[in-house]
This record gives C-alpha cells, structure tokens and sequence, in this order.
C-alpha cells in the first residue's frame, strides 16, 4: 500500500456526515491544500508571478480515525469538526481511487485516505487561549462580588446584634424607674391617709 505524507496542509473546506440515528460522525470530507514550494519567499515569488502556489486534495477520514482524533484532542476539547478552514494538518494516509460515473462518463478521481491526523495549529486553540484572561477577570470578579456580600452580611448581622443588645440594656434600666410597675414604690389609692380619720393623729388643718 502506498504511504502519503502531507506536513503543513491547510483546511480549505469540510464536510461531515452523522449518522441520522446515532448522530456521530462517519466520514470527514476535507478539502486541503498543500505548497507546492518549501519556502514561503518561493511561494511569494510565484504568487507575483501569477503561478498556482498550491496542490488541492480530498481527504477522507472515516469513522475509526475520526473516532481516534477525538479521543486524542478530548483534553483541547477539539473535535473532528473543529477542522475548520485556517487549521493546518500533518495528515499521514494513502492515496486511493475513488472513481464513479457521471451522466455516462467515468470520472477518475483520487483521494487520500487518512490514516493519522495531527494538529499544528487550529483557530479555535488559538480563540480558547485569547479568552483566557478574560474568563480569569471575570472569575476574580465573581470573587470579588462574593466577598463584599459576604462582608456586608456579616456587618448588617453585627448591627443587628448590637441593636438587640443595647435594647436590652435600655429594658433592663427602665426597671429602676419608679411606675406602674411591679415592686413600684408608689403607694396605692388605699394606702393614702384619711384625713377624716379619727385615728389619725395629724393635727394639721383640714382641707376646707
């Protein structure tokens, strides 16, 4: 079998096709294009020139090597269809026939099957690394917020508490001022002396 390895590839295009049952992914239809020049002044020089820069090809990744990628990039949180056009690939696979007819006519096509897909660079890595020092600010933000509310929960309690207790002093002290009370010193209606009384031994004058 021949082997075909592709070090820089570009993604150009994708298409994924899911299983209407399941859902998952069963082959990635990636269109890519790969230099056809090793440098990039090289590369440059034929772009002024009005030369193509590139070979374009399709490369199919079926279930298994889907199913692999995955499970390699579960960490990046990165899936097969985040292969996205600017990602750029290491693709190591083989070159196979995928002939059909057309309208009458053969049409001879070839596509490369992969058989290893790596990741050099993908926008989305790239976006997930820009935002976070934003998710960090908003996390120190978040904090932060908690801890005023936290400190303002704590003071209103204390207030609440120093509120009760100088209540209760106030109560305690009204105890000791002479009123309807109980153990008020005032003396009550029967408790007044008659000035009618021959018992009493009052000699001041009476009242008319």
């Amino acid at each position: 079998m021949n082997t075909i390895i592709l070090d820089n590839a570009s993604v150009v295009s994708s298409s994924i096709k899911k299983d209407p049952t399941t859902g998952d992914a069963y082959l990635a239809n990636i269109r890519i294009a790969d230099s056809k020049y090793k440098s990039n002044s090289e590369k440059e020089k034929a772009k002024k020139e009005g030369k193509e820069t590139d070979n374009f090809f399709t490369l199919n990744i079926w279930k298994n090597e889907i199913e692999k990628f995955d499970t390699a990039h579960k960490s990046e949180g990165l899936k097969i269809e985040n292969l996205v056009p600017g990602c750029k690939l290491k693709i190591t696979g083989h070159l196979v026939n995928n002939n059909y007819v057309s309208n009458g006519a053969k049409i001879y096509k070839d596509v490369i099957v992969a058989d290893l897909i790596e990741i050099l660079y993908s926008p989305k890595s790239k976006e997930d690394k820009e935002n976070e020092p934003e998710k960090k600010d908003e996390e120190s933000t978040s904090t932060s917020d908690s801890d005023v509310s936290k400190n303002s929960e704590q003071s209103t309690a204390q207030n609440l508490e120093e509120n009760s207790e100088t209540s209760r002093i106030e109560d305690e002290n009204l105890g000791d001022i002479p009123g309807d009370i109980p153990g008020d010193s005032k003396l009550s209606e029967n408790e007044l002396p008659n000035p009618f009384d021959e018992n009493n031994d009052d000699d001041g004058d009476l009242p008319f």
